[in-house]
Formats: C-alpha cells, structure tokens, sequence
C-alpha cells in the first residue's frame, strides 16, 4: 500500500506519499476474494511502514509540494486493497474492497512527511443483521465523515451508500441506504469517490463512462431529496476514484487511468467554491475542468492511487493524503 501527501500554499502545494497495502498523504499543494474478510475478530494488527520518495525531476512543474510517504504492508491476509479513507486531526480510517476496516493514528514529522501509524485495529465491515460483509457485498470503495462522528461508506455490489455510526458497527436504520441512479452499470462500476458537502449532503462520483470522453458523473444525494446530477468534464479518459470537500469550500478530486500504452497515471484535481456552489445549486451543469494540482505515472513509483482526503494544517495549508488499493499484490 502507499500513501503520500501534499501541501499548498498562495498558489503552491506539498505532498505526502504512502503505499500498501498503501498510505499516500498529499498536501494541497478484480473483483473482490469471496470471503476474505471474514472470520477473524477486529483487534490489532502489527503494520510496517518504510518511507517512500519520489525523485525531484518528476515533481517539476507541479503546483503541490512533496511532503513524503510510507509503503506499509502486514501479515494479515485481510489487510490491503483499501479504496476508501478519511484522515482527521491524525485519525486515519480506512475500508477496503474486501469488506475490512483499519483504524490507527498517522504520526508525522514537523515538516508533515508522515512516518508511521500507531495503535492499528483491523477489522470486518457489518451488514445490517451484524454479520460480517463477505464477499461481493462487502466491496466498500468510497468512504466520508458524516460530520458527527460517523461514516458513510460506499459499495458496490449492489450499489449503495449506507451510514455507520463507527467502523465496524451496523448500519444505522434510521439512516436508509442512499441509491444513485445507477441502474444498469456494471457491478464494479458504481460509487467509486465520496464527498461530505457543508451541507451534510453527499456528492457521489462514478468511474462507469460509456466512452474515454464521456463526462465524469457525479450527484449530489441527501435523505427525502431527489438525486441531482452534476458533470465534470473529462481528461485524456481518466476516471475519479477518491474525493473530498477541502476546509477551504473546494472540491479536490482523484483521478487514476491504466492501459498498456501508457500504464499506471494519477491525477488531483480542484474545483473552487464558487464553482461547486452555481453546480449543487442547479446554477451550472458542470463543474468544468477545474485547476489540475499534480500528475504523475509510474516513474514517480505511484501505486492505484484510489483514496484522498484534504485537511489544514496548524499553519493553515493543506495537506492531501491519499491511499492506494493494492489489489492485494504481494
């Protein structure tokens, strides 16, 4: 896994990496294994974190600042293929495709390069009924801070957005599962990036697109409303795969494409608040193409770069923190 971060400030931004099983930090400037996550309680787990760095040649020209990153990795077969996080005041969480959770306080230095996790817990996602997910109804992929202590967690098969008041707890019922209009797209490509708008209304991307130029789909979701479609404007065939509303009312998107020709590339978007207020008000249709903050490929040792969350520092600047889903390569 990896996970790296960056940071931005009046214009400039610094980042964080880390991979993993993968933990990667910025700062502003298959299908899954029937099974996997079952039958071991939540406790524990020893993690081992190794720095990572990106050469400084690839880093010219970009509008974030490296600010350092971890490969972690660990034993226990449940851990890896994380596609969702959220990082707050240095409390990571964290689900995987396998329907696992991990939660660990991420230390960093003063120059905010993280440099470890403290206290790891690993554990299964619950259904409704208690039981572990298993198996394709555990494919969580998209992961948001409900903004009073809990979470919504996104799935694919079936597709669906459901709240839980703590990792591994059950859904709440009063808070019935969101549904995006999805029907007819393919199983594992549904709900791929969350974002928690001030609001407390979600914005839901999918990475299904019926070409390589087809608008990026998004809508805004909240309880008794219907769902509101948004667009953003795509770029040389990338798909969202991780999102979040920055302290600064901005939208900040990541972006990933693979293909042969040109391999594994990643890419962080943002979208300003006036923009992303005209497109949830019904002002605007899309959200455009926004302000490109850092793309990088292979040489820059990126892993599937599929989580992002944005917070401020003490200072003031942001930090994004991105995490990758290893696909459980080991």
């Amino acid at each position: 896994m990896l996970g790296a971060s960056w940071h931005r400030r009046a214009g400039e931004c610094a980042w964080r990496r880390g991979v993993a099983a993968g933990l990667l930090a910025c700062g502003l400037f298959g299908p899954p294994a029937l099974g996997a996550s079952g039958g071991a309680a939540p406790g524990p787990v020893a993690v081992a974190a190794t720095p990572a760095a990106i050469p400084d040649l690839l880093l010219s020209g970009q509008k974030a600042r490296f600010l350092g990153g971890l490969a972690l990795s660990a034993k226990d077969p449940r851990f890896g293929g994380f596609s969702g996080m959220s990082l707050r005041r240095g409390q990571l969480r964290a689900v995987s495709d396998r329907g696992a959770w991990l939660q660990a306080r991420m230390t960093t230095a003063a120059s905010g390069a993280a440099t470890g996790l403290t206290a790891p817990r690993l554990g299964a996602l619950s259904a409704a009924d208690g039981a572990s997910l298993e198996g394709w109804t555990g494919d969580a992929e998209a992961l948001a801070p409900d903004g009073a202590g809990g979470l919504w967690i996104g799935f694919e098969n079936p597709h669906r957005i459901a709240a839980h008041p703590r990792l591994g707890a059950t859904p709440r019922a009063t808070a019935p599962p969101l549904a995006p209009p999805l029907d007819g797209v393919a199983p594992n490509r549904g709900v791929e990036a969350l974002a928690r708008l001030s609001d407390g209304a979600l914005l839901a991307f999918s990475e299904f697109a019926e070409t390589l130029d087809a608008p990026i789909r998004a809508w805004r979701l909240a309880q008794d409303e219907d769902a509101l479609p948004l667009l953003i404007e795509r770029i040389d065939g990338f798909a969202p795969s991780g999102a979040d509303l920055g302290p600064d009312g901005a939208l900040y998107l990541l972006e990933r494409r693979a293909d042969w020709a040109t391999g594994l590339r990643m890419r962080i978007r943002r979208f300003d608040a006036a923009t992303l207020s005209a497109a949830i008000s019904g002002e605007a249709a899309s959200l455009g193409l926004g302000e490109t903050l850092l793309e990088l490929d292979l040489r820059a040792l990126i892993d599937n770069m599929e989580a992002l969350s944005v917070e401020a520092r003490a200072d003031g600047q942001l930090v994004l923190t991105t995490l990758s889903d290893d696909n459980f390569s080991r």
